[in-house]
């Protein structure tokens, strides 16, 4: 597809040739499959018709040889390329003017393309199931967000950078909050009791705090 650089912009000649490496299978791609969709999008906590709809965008999209390639591209980058900067996908094109009203499940599908590699990652981790499944409906929320705006469902360009630090084990939902699995470079220090296991923080000289 010749115009995958006005689309996605000047990708690295490395990152390309890495690309390249993953060559597209010739089947059906499997995260156009309506199982893996259901499967990816019910994880995520999506709802039976936008799930319908997701599955026929898909469908809609097998049928095209240059759209497939372009969504199996963008999967590389993002999902098997490690040099590729996630957030030059805000420098992507919309593709609204091609794709119309479909033009934001087309990168919601590029998305969820990632999550059954991300499951596998988090399963190593020995991530419960319960916490993908709150840190993955981020997604679902996004997907709403969009709808709101547009009518339909899909997903903001800008948004898919964010969403992929959930699927990379960058960020854990839990509950209400969301965290990054870092060491904290804040001026606290921390202690636990040995045997009651009691948490203790403590702020170190010179910070100030806000009244809330």
């Amino acid at each position: 597809m010749n115009d995958v650089p006005k689309i996605l912009g000047k990708v690295p000649f490395d990152i390309q040739r890495e690309v390249a490496q993953k060559e597209m299978p010739n089947e059906e791609l499997p995260f156009l499959r309506p199982t893996m969709i259901k499967e990816n999008c019910e994880l995520a906590g999506f709802e039976p018709e936008a799930i319908s709809y997701v599955q026929s965008v898909a469908s809609q999209i097998s049928t095209v040889p240059d759209l497939k390639y372009l969504l199996w591209y963008c999967h590389c980058l993002l999902c098997h390329s490690s040099s590729y900067s996630r957030g030059d996908v805000c420098n992507w094109v919309p593709l609204t003017n091609l794709l119309g009203e479909l033009a934001g499940a087309f990168y919601l599908l590029v998305t969820l393309s990632g999550i059954p590699e991300a499951k596998k990652f988090h399963q190593i981790r020995r991530i419960p199931a319960k916490v993908l499944q709150e840190t993955y409906s981020d997604t679902w929320i996004w997907v709403n967000d969009y709808k709101d705006k547009h009518n339909t469902w899909g997903i903001d360009l800008n948004i898919i950078p964010w969403l992929f630090n959930h699927l990379s084990g960058e960020l854990y939902r839990l509950g209400r909050l969301q965290f990054v699995p870092r060491p904290f470079g804040q001026k606290i220090r921390v202690f636990r009791k040995r045997k009651k296991r009691e948490v203790v923080v403590l702020s170190e000289g010179n910070v100030k705090f806000s009244g809330d």
